[in-house]
């Protein structure tokens, strides 16, 4: 688990849990991008998009105003919830059904 920024960067640490310190996106698969604008993570999110797509990988990018980090899990409280969940099974769909 990371915890602190400094321990993203830590020598055998996964890249997984912070992929802006990936050594190299090329060739990753096309990606489906879905932020919370009240998010602290939301410019991390956005700026690996813009890694992505600097190194030609797919994204589809959503930024959803006015909702924290979990409003995914908030489907009877948050229409963007519903949005958000529409969004990434249709990506999926699109992915294992070109």
């Amino acid at each position: 688990m990371v915890l602190r920024a400094d321990d993203r960067a830590a020598p055998g640490r996964d890249w997984r849990f912070a992929p802006l310190e990936a050594s190299d996106v090329d060739g990753a698969a096309p990606a489906c991008v879905l932020l919370a604008e009240c998010d602290p993570l939301v410019d991390e999110g956005i700026a690996y998009a813009d890694r992505l797509r600097a190194a030609d990988v797919p994204v589809a990018l959503e930024l959803y105003r006015g909702v924290t980090h979990d409003f995914i899990k908030l489907g009877r409280a948050l229409s963007e919830a519903g949005q958000a969940l529409d969004t990434a099974a249709a990506a999926l769909r699109g992915a294992l059904h070109p």
